[in-house]
């Protein structure tokens, strides 16, 4: 735990934590998605049209992509309309269970038993002088 200057010593608040976990996290993340790759591309997971997890593409080509129907729609005078939609922690918010159970049915039980373990069961540990504080935040499926 960092100590925030300017903040009383005694407030929870005023300590900010150190976690080695995104670190791991991202490593971590590295190497499935070396691995995951080439199944998700396989079995043709992803939609050609979404660029997230297909290699040498970007948002710019996203914004190329939806730039030339609008400007194909303009030239015929025809209708072009967008649906567009910011969703916010999304990761967060994604119900688990279902998630797993589309897991299941497309990857080797080896796959899924390693996201179900990433997913549940964190554990925070928070030493501090003398003083440990645990907090266990439990995902149930």
């Amino acid at each position: 735990m960092l100590f925030n200057p300017g903040k009383p010593s005694e407030d929870v608040i005023s300590y900010r934590s150190i976690s080695h976990f995104p670190s791991l996290s991202k490593l971590l993340e590295k190497l499935l998605l070396k691995r995951l790759k080439p199944i998700i591309e396989e079995k043709h997971f992803i939609s050609d049209n979404q660029i997230g997890f297909h290699s040498k593409y970007s948002t710019i080509d996203q914004v190329h992509c939806f730039t030339n129907i609008i400007s194909k729609a303009l030239e015929e005078k025809d209708y072009c309309c967008g649906v567009f939609l910011d969703v916010v922690q999304a990761f967060v918010k994604i119900w688990y269970k279902d998630f797993l159970i589309k897991l299941r049915n497309q990857l080797p039980h080896t796959w899924c038993a390693l996201f179900e373990l990433f997913l549940t069961d964190h554990q925070f540990r928070v030493m501090h002088e003398e003083f440990i504080f645990t907090l266990t935040e439990k995902v149930v499926f």
